[in-house]
């Protein structure tokens, strides 16, 4: 994948720096129209250099002031005055020190190395948009946005790491620093790393900090307009991806309002409640709507597809990515850049405030919060009996010691912290690399100035659709009227109890029709496919879901007879269990992506065989 890589090391030995950087840039996934970048250092201690996809293309991509030389990955929404990020970093950064990175907008990366100091800095944005990793072999340390480009090249040979395979099987993603891979360490947002010959340093220089003090949405509305403006604008041709739910509604109520032309888009089949839903809204909003459904050909070659995204990820996100990764590079031609309209975890829901409203404690937290993002997988029918029992509840007990050492005061706010940094700073780490190789992806509800505002607001606007329902009603009132996609249903808009009735419906009929006697009565429910992985990996994907999952790889892992109960309640049953399966693949994937480099490659000093 692109991405930018650095090498230090303070004792002249081979391979020379310079030799292993050309060795991993030559070895990251072929991406077309990639452009190598090396920074001018001039150092046989360092080596610093990457690989750019064509939108993070620039003039220069490195600059050096004096002794300090500057390697950018990213872009930045700040007035540049006419110069190119690198250069406007490193002036700000010449001036005003590290004081100067909060006011840098936007996603980026930024490798800085001082011939005087013998130092190397890392610096990740605020939010950690572009996932760092670092880790040490043979007296050599690299850090890089592209683990893919070392295990190919076999510098270092990946061994899973078991506490964080433990961790994703159960929430679906390594808590900490920690990455999935043994010996190899994550750079979270808003820190600053430094390497010197005394050792390594993390730093933060930004905190996410809620301050309670907001309690009008007028501000965000304003912050969230101008940030869609500016993304649309910068962008000329946007595809903006709809769904049928609360972010992307949001959205696209506001790119009416833009003169610059901008299509919808949805993935997925007619049938599904995204797709109705989300025609609905363009039609409304007299928006072009285009749906992207997959061929046979994607699905006869979907292993090679879920591959590509474990490579293109650096194996940290899941394989149901496939889909999206295939529907960007057919917009790839059409359109130069994708808005995205994930949101950023506003809402927390019931469960949420009943648990923090009656927990004892913080293992009280832990446990629903294990609960509420559990993969659905991490119990001994579908997991090999003995590996659970050892580590049932090793996540959890994790999380406590996490939660514990946050500066959250109330359980409310334990619950907070854990989605801002854990929860929503993963997803971008898992999707967000993987969308700018394939096209420029632009995400407005991450934006630092309408982030800053998401973290002054009372919790009565973030734990609820305050924000969203202000966006429709300024915007576009008409939205109103149509239903939320909700999961597998269509609900009414709203956050009235009465929006949770055609589930509740869809829940108890399912489980009615699930017995013989009673298997007509699924003619009568609301039931449709959400982005229907469901019916796919039934059917379309069977065979591929059963050799995965039941082969030679999975075993020791995974209980056959568990998973078998799994694929037939997939096929034959209501209930959609798409998104167990797809944990399910990704731990296979990453099981043999890992083995497939073990031969023949160093191993990193603390590499043991997961």
């Amino acid at each position: 994948m692109a991405g930018i890589t650095a090498f230090i090391r303070y004792q002249s030995r081979p391979p020379l720096l310079d030799e292993l950087l050309r060795k991993a840039l030559w070895a990251s996934y072929p991406l077309p129209d990639l452009k190598s970048v090396t920074a001018p250092t001039n150092c046989p201690e360092v080596a610093l250099g990457g690989t750019y996809p064509k939108h993070f293309h620039r003039e220069a991509e490195a600059f050096k002031l004096g002794n300090t030389a500057l390697l950018f990955y990213g872009e930045l929404y700040n007035d540049l005055h006419g110069k190119n990020e690198a250069e406007f970093t490193l002036q700000r950064m010449s001036r005003d020190g590290l004081s100067s990175l909060g006011v840098l907008n936007g996603p980026f990366v930024l490798f800085t190395w001082d011939d005087i100091a013998a130092e190397l800095t890392v610096i990740t944005d605020r939010l950690g948009r572009f996932p760092v990793f670092y880790c040490e072999f043979a007296n050599t340390t690299v850090v890089t946005t592209d683990l893919h480009s070392l295990f190919n090249a076999g510098i270092i040979a990946p061994a899973l790491h078991e506490e964080s395979i433990i961790d994703f099987l159960t929430i679906g993603f390594p808590l900490g620093e920690q990455s999935l891979f043994r010996g190899v360490k994550r750079v979270c947002g808003g820190e600053v790393l430094k390497i010197s010959r005394t050792g390594i340093t993390r730093d933060t220089y930004w905190e996410h900090r809620y301050t309670n003090t907001l309690d009008d949405v007028d501000a965000l509305v304003d912050s969230f307009q101008f940030c869609v403006d500016r993304a649309v604008r910068r962008s000329g041709n946007a595809a903006v991806t709809l769904s049928g739910g609360w972010d992307s509604r949001a959205t696209c109520s506001i790119v009416p309002k833009v003169n610059s032309p901008v299509c919808t888009v949805t993935y997925g089949v007619k049938e599904s409640t995204d797709a109705e839903v989300a025609h609905l809204v363009a039609e409304t909003l007299h928006i072009p709507h285009l749906l992207i459904t997959p061929e046979k050909k994607f699905f006869d070659s979907f292993s090679d597809w879920a591959q590509k995204v474990i490579s293109l990820s650096n194996g940290h996100a899941t394989i149901d990515l496939a889909f999206q990764t295939y529907i960007y590079e057919r917009l790839s031609e059409q359109f130069p850049a994708v808005l995205d309209s994930a949101g950023c975890e506003f809402r927390r829901g019931i469960r949420a405030r009943l648990a923090a409203r009656h927990a004892k404690c913080t293992e009280d937290i832990s446990t629903f919060l294990t609960t509420m993002y559990a993969t659905g997988i991490w119990n001994d029918s579908i997991i090999n009996t003995d590996f659970y029992r050892s580590y049932s509840s090793a996540t959890r007990r994790k999380l406590v010691n996490w939660l514990d050492a946050s500066p959250a005061t109330t359980f409310e706010e334990q619950i907070d912290v854990f989605l801002t940094r854990e929860l929503w700073a993963h997803h971008y780490a898992h999707g967000y690399p993987l969308q700018t190789n394939i096209i420029a992806c632009q995400m407005p509800f991450s934006d630092n100035e309408f982030y800053d505002l998401f973290l002054q607001a009372v919790p009565d606007i973030r734990w609820t659709h305050r924000f969203h329902e202000a966006v429709i009603r300024r915007f576009a009132p008409r939205l109103e009227r149509i239903p939320i996609s909700y999961g597998s249903c269509r609900v009414p808009y709203g956050e009235s109890m009465r929006r949770y009735l055609p589930v509740l419906y869809h829940v108890a009929l399912s489980r009615l029709a699930s017995t013989k006697p009673l298997f007509w009565l699924g003619w009568l429910d609301n039931y449709k496919p959400f982005r229907p992985y469901h019916r796919w990996y039934s059917d379309q994907l069977e065979t591929y879901v059963a050799d995965m999952l039941c082969s030679t790889t999975a075993r020791g892992y995974l209980n056959t007879g568990g998973i078998s109960g799994l694929l037939k309640a997939q096929k034959h049953e209501l209930h959609d269990d798409s998104h167990r399966i797809s944990i399910l693949l990704t731990f296979v994937h990453l099981l043999e992506y890992t083995r497939s480099f073990q031969q023949g490659a160093p191993v990193t000093d603390s590499t043991d065989q997961f």
